[in-house]
């Protein structure tokens, strides 16, 4: 058939649903902090979407709009899953979710990093998940412990240098 005679979406028919999100594997554990930011945002999110867009507004527009609500069910999806953990009842002996960690490698480079739940990672903030290579590592090390991390191409030896909970 030729491509002719084939209605083309005009936008109007925007998906209202995201793709489905696959089930959780783990418990959704966030920190108290993590859960207040999240909120924050699900309450900016909303002020948006009430501020609201006309009627004559352009597929660009609409497209911004649709993008906002998909990312409140989003946000209201994770925290109904939310389990939240108070950092300050933490293990002070050994590394818990929540803690700040500080590294060194074996070149004396030192490392910050922050074990958080999935939904509160931050690519290159040092907030890295508790499920990730790294934090699965660390979570149960002590001060002084040391661990052999494969970091890409690199094979890194690190030390733990002390941790904390904030």
């Amino acid at each position: 058939m030729s491509r002719a005679f084939v209605k083309e979406a005009d936008g109007d028919a925007l998906a209202d649903d995201p793709l489905p999100r696959p089930p959780r594997q783990q418990p959704c554990y966030m920190t108290l902090s993590g859960i207040t930011a999240l909120k924050r945002e699900l309450d900016a999110l909303k002020q948006k979407l009430a501020e609201g867009t006309p009627d004559s507004a352009d597929l660009t527009e609409r497209a911004a709009l649709q993008r906002t609500r998909q990312r409140i069910r989003e946000l209201n999806a994770i925290l109904q899953e939310a389990v939240a953990v108070d950092v300050s009842r933490q293990s002070t002996t050994e590394i818990r979710f929540g803690a700040r960690v500080e590294l060194r490698d074996q070149h004396g480079v030192t490392h910050h990093y922050q074990i958080v739940g999935e939904d509160e990672v931050v690519p290159g903030s040092g907030r890295i998940s508790w499920i990730s290579p790294l934090g699965r590592e660390l979570i149960g090390l002590a001060t002084g412990d040391t661990l052999t991390w494969q970091r890409g191409r690199q094979l890194l030896t690190l030390e733990v240098i002390g941790f904390e909970y904030a």
